[in-house]
């Protein structure tokens, strides 16, 4: 999923982007 999210998501974000 390509969605703009603020810095504080992109922390855990980085987890779920590997995985999807």
């Amino acid at each position: 999923m390509k969605i703009e999210i603020p810095a504080c998501w992109r922390k855990d974000a980085a987890q779920d982007a590997t995985a999807s």
